[in-house]
């Protein structure tokens, strides 16, 4: 493999994938028609709390928070007010249209009032705080609201045929379906053609066309829907007492049956890849082949936000904000290549090719935004005297390149490779813009060696050894005129002014000795057959170094530059790729085959530039580390290290008494529990009954940062799959798995629904095991509502953002979660109809088949996904704003097709 991407160069840097396509075949006009209805649904939904459990752990977790500041202090008297107030679990919210929970205190309703209330399904139960009084409530599932069936529908028609002289193939696909989530859905209207027409004995002239036409009117951000709107607190309205619906809080913590309603918009996207090349045999064994290739994009995004109401006090957000986006990408590849094939029977088989390239891509990008848009929904930006923000772009980028490669066979028995690529960079600096990269490979058929018959046994068919070294350029993240600085007339899309005159300001540092990426891969493996093949074992070891890598170096702040984009260090990585597949039965029309794999890749970097810090360390945290009895500096990057690997403080139990917790604080001080002010109830951060415990690794009586311990880390030891399929006579049955091992995930959207990180979310049923009283054993801490602003049982972060940050320092061990899981994936069940059936409809083929994908996940992960990478959770401020804290559930699919072929 090493050898053979670096023919391919920089765009190959992370592997190649050959696709043949269809050109079609000489004979008959064939057509097909292919359909198939898919139905999609969630496969897994957050436990939430219903109303009445979480007025009561509400009302609690808010006088347990007020009592902990002190209940005459301004802190104190603020959380003891959302106890009264219009709050999710309140006594103030009213009948009258204008606030945004359905929480009630049933001795101000009237007897009327009351069995209307019921009627409506409202519910009740005793205030926990004073269970003299009753509180009626209206419960929600969001789970319900935000997610739905969807349907999709997917037709294909194809035409192929042809002559001695030329063939083609053409389809047309249309698909159309909703998404799992409400005010979402895709469609996509495809056309291919391949072609190739035999102009001359000698020249062979081949064509491609690929149409796709694409949209979307996902235009709330995924942190949104899936943190903010599925957090939503079961008491919040979704109907407003006058039958509309209810806003809730605001745009972003809302009622998304509202709030998704009022944003519109449209994402459009239209591809189309055009390529011909042709073959011209200028003698015998020697062709030369041009071909040229153009790629265009057009990338359409409007969004527009209605006006709203903002919250339900009947304020109207009347900005009518409208988002325009454009990005064009156009590209196109010039190519000629020789290649020169001989073979010589006591010699071997020898071709070779050389050949040059040229790429020429281009991006256009542009958005603009405005304010009070007179239009309900368009694309016109004509009008741009309210405009918020304009701002365009455009990029160049050029690859030359020549390249070359020699293959050798010797009887299928010996064979060796060697190839070369010599690409040149517009985006590189003058001194380094060019780049060699070289290739070989060899490879053993052993058993087509004579010794083979006689020395190994006979179920032992064959063995082949193979091994590869390569060195593959990367432009990495470089931008197309990042070596040469950028320079920039507005900032965070507003224009930059001086003395009040527009300026231009050198927004990125220039580094014009930014040289290629190179990885350098050494690769061997082996394939062996058993049984006369029945049975194949694949193996690949890899042992790679990427070096030079493109990397933001952070600066001096005196520099005025925060960062500067260099050649920063190296990053090996290594592991190895098993495959087993075998055919277990093949008589009398039955047919059994099974395989499985495995791969194991590691990541260590391997150099960092000289800064002074032990192995170059940039960033990290500082921990007791117990087998050398000494502090040491941990993540970040360094030199010997993996990445990705997280720390967190290890919750060992939950202090079950007052006596406990006494006895804790006389010995040792937890420095993350947040102290209150003198006259407050914990001016000495102590801890109470009900609060974790976390270990003091360093046994100094003090829990800092220092004691954080390592968690796992986020990329899986190892991954692979299982594959079934069989069939009998017209029936067939496919089965595929995969899974995922070793892998580490921080769920941080547990512990934000379990500790109230932003206030006002629904909290998880598994609070209900929290700590509630003298005596409790639990390993929930007590619940107190807005964790992060009192004993930081869950939180436990230092760096800014509070609410909003994520890391990989941060948090309580007990969510940090395996990630291992055996998912499912797939499972197909078919028939095709006998021939002698079908060919009285004068059809050739009629196949109808059913599939389930993304069945079932065997997983402990407690998240909605175990493929979440990382952090599962966070949020994000703005509506539209993409988040990696937020991820669309994967859907479980069921789709019933036909394939019909005339």
């Amino acid at each position: 493999m090493s050898a053979a991407t670096s023919i391919y160069g920089a765009r190959a840097s992370n592997g190649v994938i050959i696709v043949t396509t269809n050109t079609g075949k000489a004979g008959k006009l064939k057509v097909t028609y292919n359909v198939s209805t898919q139905n999609s649904r969630i496969g897994k939904k957050y436990n939430f709390m219903d109303g009445g459990d979480y007025i009561k752990m509400q009302r609690e977790g808010l006088y347990n928070a007020a009592e902990l500041a002190g209940l005459s202090t301004t802190t104190g008297i603020a959380r003891l007010g959302q106890l009264t107030g219009a709050t999710p679990a309140g006594t103030g919210n009213n009948l009258e249209n204008n606030t945004p929970f359905a929480t009630l205190l049933k001795s101000n309703l009237s007897a009327e009032t009351i069995s209307t209330l019921q009627a409506k399904g409202w519910q009740e139960i005793a205030d926990p705080l004073n269970p003299s009084k009753t509180i009626m409530y209206k419960s929600t599932d969001w789970n319900d609201i935000l997610f739905q069936d969807a349907i999709t529908q997917s037709h294909t028609l194809g035409f192929s045929g042809g002559t001695d002289t030329g063939v083609f193939d053409l389809s047309l696909g249309y698909l159309k379906g909703d998404g799992i989530t409400i005010f979402t859905g895709y469609q996509r209207f495809t056309s291919k053609l391949n072609a190739s027409l035999k102009v001359a004995d000698n020249f062979t002239i081949n064509g491609r066309v690929l149409f796709s036409k694409a949209s979307n009117n996902q235009v709330v951000a995924n942190s949104v829907v899936f943190n903010r709107y599925l957090g939503n607190s079961p008491t919040t309205k979704l109907y407003l007492e006058d039958g509309t619906l209810a806003p809730g809080q605001n745009n972003i913590n809302g009622n998304p049956l509202y709030q998704m309603g009022k944003v519109k918009g449209k994402n459009e996207n239209d591809k189309l890849q055009m390529g011909v090349d042709g073959e011209l045999r200028l003698a015998k064994d020697f062709t030369f082949t041009p071909a040229i290739s153009l790629y265009s994009e057009n990338e359409n995004d409007n969004t527009f936000q209605q006006a709203f109401l903002s919250g339900s006090s009947g304020l109207v957000d009347n900005t009518r904000t409208a988002t325009r986006l454009s990005n064009q990408t156009y590209q196109v590849q010039y190519e000629g290549v020789f290649a020169y094939k001989k073979d010589w029977e006591n010699i071997g088989n020898f071709d070779a090719k050389l050949g040059v390239s040229k790429y020429d891509r281009t991006i256009k990008y542009f958005n603009a935004s405005r304010k009070r848009k007179p239009f309900r929904f368009s694309a016109d930006f004509r009008l741009i005297s309210n405009s918020v923000s304009v701002y365009s772009n455009n990029t160049k980028l050029v690859l030359n390149s020549v390249f070359g490669r020699v293959n050798y066979d010797y009887k299928n028995r010996y064979f060796a490779t060697a190839s070369f690529r010599y690409d040149g960079s517009s985006s590189l600096g003058p001194d380094n813009r060019y780049g060699f990269f070289p290739g070989i490979s060899a490879g053993w058929n052993m058993q087509e060696e004579k010794f083979w018959a006689n020395t190994m046994p006979k179920f032992f068919s064959s063995l082949k050894l193979r091994g590869s070294y390569g060195v593959n350029g990367n432009l990495g993240t470089l931008g197309d005129f990042q070596a040469g600085g950028l320079y920039a007339g507005t900032t965070n899309g507003l224009p930059n002014s001086y003395n009040g005159q527009s300026a231009i300001i050198n927004s990125q540092i220039a580094n014009p000795g930014l040289k290629w990426e190179q990885s350098e891969t050494i690769n061997g493996g082996f394939d062996i057959g058993l049984n006369e093949d029945k049975i194949r074992i694949i193996g690949d070891f890899y042992n790679k170094l990427t070096s030079d890598l493109l990397t933001n170096l952070t600066l001096p702040s005196n520099s005025g530059f925060s960062t500067v984009l260099t050649n920063l260090g190296g990053l090996r990585s290594k592991g190895f790729e098993l495959e087993v597949q075998a055919n277990v039965y093949n008589k009398n029309d039955w047919k059994v085959n099974v395989g499985a794999n495995v791969s194991h890749n590691t990541n260590t970097v391997e150099k960092l530039p000289f800064n002074g810090n032990g192995n170059n360390r940039i960033g990290g945290t500082e921990i007791w580390d117990a087998k050398s009895g000494k502090y040491v500096y941990v993540g970040g990057l360094q030199e010997g290290q993996k990445i990705g690997n997280f720390y967190a403080h290890k919750q060992l139990y939950i202090l079950s008494t007052q006596a406990e917790a006494d006895a804790y604080n006389a010995k040792v001080h937890d420095t993350y529990v947040t102290k209150t002010a003198a006259n407050g109830g914990n001016p000495d951060g102590r801890k109470f009954a009900g609060d974790a415990v976390f270990e003091d690794t360093d046994n100094n009586g003090i829990i800092d940062s220092r004691d954080r311990q390592y968690m796992g880390n986020m990329f899986p030891t190892f991954v692979g799959g299982f594959n079934f399929d069989t069939s009998y006579k017209g029936f067939s049955l496919t089965v595929r798995t995969d899974y995922s091992l070793g892998a580490t995930i921080y769920n941080e959207a547990r512990a934000r629904f379990l500790g109230q990180f932003q206030g006002n979310y629904g909290l998880l049923a598994e609070s209900a095991q929290a700590w509630q009283k003298e005596g409790d054993i639990t390993d929930v801490p007590r619940y107190r509502w807005a964790d992060q602003t009192n004993q930081n049982n869950l939180f436990r972060s230092e760096a800014s953002g509070a609410a909003y940050n994520t890391n990989m320092f941060q948090g309580n061990s007990r969510y940090y979660e395996s990630g291992d899981y055996l998912c499912i994936r797939e499972i197909t069940f078919s028939y095709s109809f006998p021939k002698t059936l079908i060919e009285k409809a004068s059809l050739t083929s009629l196949r109808l088949y059913v599939t389930g994908s993304n069945l079932y996940y065997f997983t402990k992960y407690k998240g909605l996904s175990p493929e979440v990478q990382g952090i599962d959770g966070g949020s994000s401020l703005g509506l539209n704003a993409a988040g990696s804290t937020g991820t669309y559930p994967v859907p479980r699919n069921i789709i019933l097709g036909l394939n019909i072929s005339l």
